[in-house]
C-alpha cells in the first residue's frame, strides 16, 4: 500500500532541493547589484532580496517538513556527524527578528534541537527580555525598526552582559557590513539567507566556549571513519581518563604540584582525539599558570573531574550508536 503523506513530501523535499542551489546564486549576484548600486536604486533592490529571502523561507519550510516529520526526521547526518543536537539540546536562546516569515523558519530550523527560543521584533523588545532571562547565546538581526541591532547591542554590552555570545544577522554581506558588527560588539556575523549547517556550525562554535560538550570532529579524523577504530578508540579513551581522574582526586597538597602537573598534561595528550574546549583550557591553566593560589588550584580540580564527568554520557552514548552499526 502507498503512503500518500509518505510520497507527496518526498517529491516536496526534493522540488525543495533542485529550487534551493538556483535561488542562492539568483540572490547571490542581487547582492553584488545591490553593493554597487546608488542609494536611489538601493529599494528597488532591497524589496527583491526581501521577496526572495521569503521564497527562500517557503523552500526551506519544506525542506524541513516541520508540519508532518518527527524531531528525529528532522536531523541528518550532518547533525549526527557533529553532535549537534546532543550539545544543542537545552540552550536558551533569545532571537531579535522582525520579519514574521524569518521567526517562523527560524525557530523550525531550531525546533528540532529542543532549544527554547524567545523572540523579540525589535530591540526594547529584546532588553526587556534580557532582564528577566539568562540566556546561553543571542541570534540578532542588524535591520530592525524602533531599536536596530547596533543600538541593541551597544546597550546590551553597557548596561547588561559584556560576555553572552551575540551573532549578527543580515542580508548585507559586504565586508565592511561584517567588520562593523564585530566592532560594535558582536561575536560572530551570518548573512541572509544561510544554511542550516551554516547556522549549526556558528551556533556551535560560539556556545562550545561556555560548554563541556564533547566534539567527535578529531576523533573522526584520525580513524578516517573506520567504525571499529573508533569503537577501540572511544573504549581506552574513557578507560584512561577514568584512571587519570581517579589519580587526580586523590591530590590533597601542595607538595604534590609536581605529580598534578603531569597528570595535567597527560589528560590534556589523551584528550587530543575528542574536544572539549572547557576543559582543554582548565587542565591548559593547571598545567603552565604559576600564579594560582592553591585554593584557586583546589576548585580548579573539581571542575576538571566534575566537566569529564558530565562528559562521559555522550561519549559512552556515542560508542553505544558504534556498537549498533
Amino acid at each position: 500500500q502507498v503512503n500518500t503523506e509518505e510520497t507527496k513530501m518526498r517529491f516536496l523535499k526534493k522540488a525543495g532541493h533542485e529550487l534551493q542551489t538556483p535561488m542562492n546564486i539568483i540572490l547571490g549576484n542581487i547582492q553584488e547589484l545591490f553593493s554597487a548600486a546608488n542609494p536611489n536604486q538601493r529599494t528597488a533592490f532591497y524589496d527583491i532580496i526581501k521577496a526572495g529571502n521569503q521564497l527562500q523561507v517557503l523552500i526551506q519550510e519544506i525542506l524541513d517538513g516541520s508540519a508532518t516529520f518527527k524531531k528525529w526526521e528532522l536531523l541528518d547526518d550532518s547533525d549526527m556527524k557533529n553532535n549537534y543536537y546532543q550539545f544543542l539540546k537545552g540552550k536558551r536562546i533569545l532571537l531579535l527578528e522582525d520579519n514574521g516569515l524569518n521567526q517562523k523558519l527560524m525557530l523550525s530550523l531550531l525546533k528540532p534541537y529542543e532549544i527554547e527560543v524567545d523572540v523579540a521584533s525589535n530591540g526594547i523588545e529584546a532588553l526587556e527580555f534580557c532582564t528577566q532571562v539568562k540566556y546561553d547565546l543571542i541570534l540578532c538581526d542588524l535591520q530592525m525598526p524602533i531599536m536596530d541591532g547596533y543600538a541593541f547591542i551597544q546597550i546590551l554590552r553597557s548596561d547588561f552582559d559584556k560576555n553572552i555570545p551575540v551573532i549578527a544577522m543580515s542580508a548585507l554581506v559586504l565586508d565592511k557590513e561584517k567588520l562593523k558588527a564585530l566592532e560594535a560588539g558582536m561575536n560572530g556575523f551570518i548573512g541572509k539567507p544561510f544554511k542550516k549547517e551554516q547556522l549549526m556550525q556558528e551556533l556551535t562554535k560560539h556556545l562550545q566556549k561556555l560548554s563541556n560538550v564533547p566534539n567527535f570532529n578529531p576523533l573522526e579524523e584520525v580513524t578516517k571513519g573506520d567504525t571499529a577504530f573508533m569503537r577501540k578508540m572511544l573504549k581506552n579513551y574513557l578507560v584512561t581518563v577514568t584512571q587519570y581522574l581517579e589519580e587526580l582526586s586523590t591530590i590533597e597538597a601542595e607538595s604534590q604540584i609536581s605529580e598534578l602537573k603531569q597528570l595535567a598534561h597527560k589528560l590534556r595528550s589523551t584528550s587530543q582525539i575528542i574536544s572539549i574546549p572547557q576543559i582543554e583550557e582548565q587542565l591548559q591553566q593547571l598545567e603552565e599558570d604559576e600564579n594560582n593560589t592553591w585554593e584557586e588550584i583546589k576548585i580548579l580540580i573539581q571542575e576538571i573531574i566534575d566537566g569529564f564527568y558530565s562528559a562521559f554520557p555522550i561519549i559512552k552514548d556515542r560508542l553505544k550508536k558504534l556498537e549498533e552499526i
